[in-house]
């Protein structure tokens, strides 16, 4: 029997479609698994350069003079972190990793060189193991928390290895620091790398300028807890807080969505949509919402954030900032929903801002949600291993207008963001240009 035309015709589509579409899927997997340098260019280096020894060098002598421990410092943030450290002087830098010390063709220069002159050191080991912890803290005087479980996928709510993962290092985790912390004879300030999102409320209440005290950890076992990282990492920092006293000061930091040159997970996802399709014409064609609201932080505000928490230890403020929680952002209201906060990116990436499709916000949070829900059925039932493009918390954390108040961080740490957001992004897409400058 011959095959209807409409049904040929229809099968065709189908199957170039696929084809289509598998191939978006392996440039997809390309772009945002394409690795950053592992040096800053020479112009962003003379930039954190002139910061470190001007506007921010009151910083240099609480840090020269002191030995310090960054669990988690082989990430993006701690890497900066790490880096900045060493610049100033510090004594010496240790380090916490699950996988120790990375090979020398993965390290920066800097920290190359620095383990060169035993001004770093790695500890292999994990933030749940006292063991490790014990050792690690050992002739410390500040240990700064940066590492985390996100959960798997990345900002999930379902599957219990995911729930296990988060309260065991987030949570008990955090535990084991603060114990090793107490009992240490040298460490005297522990400062966590929290999360504005800890306090996330997707209902939008009391949603601009948000502050520390007019907002809520949200309770776990409710619908306002979208993922395990938010419930996990709001009780690891509840507890650290409750453990500030005479013998250890702890301090908590509520970043807002860090970026910085070398990002590579949030950022690359935001441009490829734009990227992969800018050579026939579409860039960033579809958009959310206008009005929406939000911040963000550079990764260097954040790092001047956890010194300036340093400096005012030993300034002799410890009675201010002990036990307390801070909102850290560059200060700047942004739209991200509708990609104004992302134009130096695009520009730099030579994405044309179109915007002539819009996304119901509702819409998006739907996908997200019910697309997150039915890949975790698949992969429970072993049918698929894909993650979600975004969970159910990204698609109401991009869509939701949460703005924050960094009064308090400004008067109790003397806090100054360097870096604007348009300028942070300017650096951003400066660096990503050079990034996927092959693709």
């Amino acid at each position: 029997t011959n095959m209807p035309c409409s049904f040929k015709c229809t099968s065709i589509t189908t199957i170039v479609a696929a084809i289509f579409i598998y191939l978006m899927q392996l440039k997809w997997n390309t772009f945002i698994t394409t690795s950053p340098s592992l040096n800053h260019n020479q112009e962003f280096s003379d930039f954190l350069k002139e910061t470190r020894e001007t506007s921010t060098k009151a910083l240099n002598p609480a840090v020269s003079t002191h030995n310090f421990l960054v669990i988690g410092g082989n990430g993006f943030t701690g890497g900066y972190l790490v880096e900045d450290l060493i610049q100033r002087g510090a004594k010496h830098v240790k380090i916490l990793s699950r996988k120790g010390k990375p090979s020398k063709s993965k390290l920066s220069t800097i920290i190359t060189n620095a383990y060169d002159n035993k001004r770093v050191s790695w500890i292999k080991g994990s933030m749940t193991n006292v063991e490790s912890v014990t050792l690690a803290v050992k002739d410390t005087d500040v240990v700064f928390l940066v590492a985390a479980h996100y959960g798997s996928p990345t900002f999930s709510r379902y599957g219990e290895w995911s729930a296990k993962k988060t309260t065991q290092v987030n949570v008990e985790g955090t535990n084991i620091v603060v114990k090793a912390c107490q009992q240490s004879a040298t460490t005297q300030l522990l400062i966590y790398t929290s999360s504005s999102d800890v306090v996330f409320d997707r209902s939008g209440k009391n949603s601009v300028n948000r502050t520390e005290a007019n907002t809520y950890y949200p309770l776990s076992n409710s619908s306002e807890a979208t993922c395990h990282y938010i419930r996990s990492k709001g009780l690891g920092e509840k507890r650290l807080l409750e453990a500030n006293g005479d013998l250890l000061t702890t301090v908590a930091l509520r970043p807002s969505g860090i970026y910085g040159p070398k990002e590579d997970f949030f950022m690359p996802k935001v441009v490829a949509p734009g990227f992969l399709t800018r050579n026939i014409g579409l860039g960033a064609f579809f958009y959310f919402d206008t009005t929406h609201v939000s911040d963000m932080i550079f990764v260097y505000n954040l790092i001047l954030a956890e010194l300036n928490v340093v400096e005012r230890y030993y300034a002799g403020h410890k009675k201010d900032i002990g036990g307390e929680a801070f909102f850290i952002t560059d200060g700047d209201a942004v739209n991200l929903a509708a990609w104004e906060a992302w134009v130096p990116v695009f520009h730099a990436l030579d994405i044309p801002l179109k915007r002539w499709l819009w996304i119901p916000p509702s819409a998006l949070r739907f996908t997200a949600t019910w697309s997150e829900w039915v890949l975790y059925k698949l992969r429970d039932i072993g049918l698929c291993n894909i993650a979600p493009m975004l969970t159910e918390h990204e698609g109401w954390r991009a869509t939701t207008t949460m703005h924050h108040d960094i009064t308090k961080a400004k008067e109790k740490l003397q806090y100054m963001p360097v870096v604007s957001t348009e300028e942070g992004m300017v650096w951003l897409g400066k660096e990503m240009k050079e990034r996927y400058r092959d693709l």
